[in-house]
């Protein structure tokens, strides 16, 4: 008898259910319909203690639900990624017309929304803006703005730090200096005045600090 050996009791498991998978499938599509009322009952009167039994679980066995996860989605990211980018292609077109179609219909109720929470909420958006201004990507973003103002490329060659300042050596890459260097000699690279005194100093100064990774 396969069953007297485990090994051969799961292949034989393993083809039997091969073999009768469709009617496998029939006889549970059957049972399911037959019973759905029954099974509709069972899981509202359930529902509660269920809910209770599951949420115990998760704390009792945090760590062990997170390592599994974690594991389960390294072993399956490219599977999930495959069917993430065919459910976002099929979908985009469909998803991009509701929400179109959403927003001309909810305009003026889009527009009472927004202005009130912007009427709430304005100190709160001020203080986020004024401590994003202060943040190194605030900072970026702002020395941006700046040089689009003036016309001017902002395609950095080193990295920012502490107390630098952005400074043209052409009309569109700039490199990271102090402050005080930048100011020590008066310059305009639109007008083309003592461009080329800045140019050295500044270029001697990352230079001798190892900043510039692209020369």
């Amino acid at each position: 008898m396969p069953q007297k050996d485990p090994e051969k009791a799961k292949a034989y498991s393993k083809a039997y259910n091969l073999a009768h998978r469709e009617g496998k499938k029939l006889y549970d599509k059957a049972y399911y319909l037959a019973h759905w009322e029954d099974y509709k009952a069972y899981r509202a009167a359930h529902r509660e203690k269920k809910k209770a039994y599951g949420n115990a679980y998760k704390k009792t066995h945090k760590e062990e639900i997170k390592m599994k996860s974690k594991a389960y989605n390294l072993a399956h990211r490219e599977e999930r990624n495959a069917k993430a980018r065919t459910y976002y292609f099929a979908y985009c077109e469909e998803k991009k017309t509701k929400t179109k179609a959403y927003r001309q219909t909810h305009k003026e109720e889009r527009k009472a929304y927004d202005k009130l929470f912007h009427i709430t909420h304005r100190e709160e958006k001020k203080i986020q803006q004024k401590t994003y201004k202060q943040t190194p990507e605030g900072k970026e973003v702002q020395r941006r703005k700046n040089a689009r103002r003036k016309q001017l490329g902002f395609i950095p060659l080193n990295t920012y730090f502490e107390g630098a300042e952005g400074h043209h050596i052409g009309k569109h890459r700039i490199v990271y200096i102090p402050k005080e260097l930048h100011r020590s000699i008066w310059h305009s690279v639109l007008r083309d005045t003592n461009m080329e005194a800045i140019n050295v100093k500044a270029l001697e100064f990352v230079e001798e600090n190892k900043l510039l990774n692209l020369f």
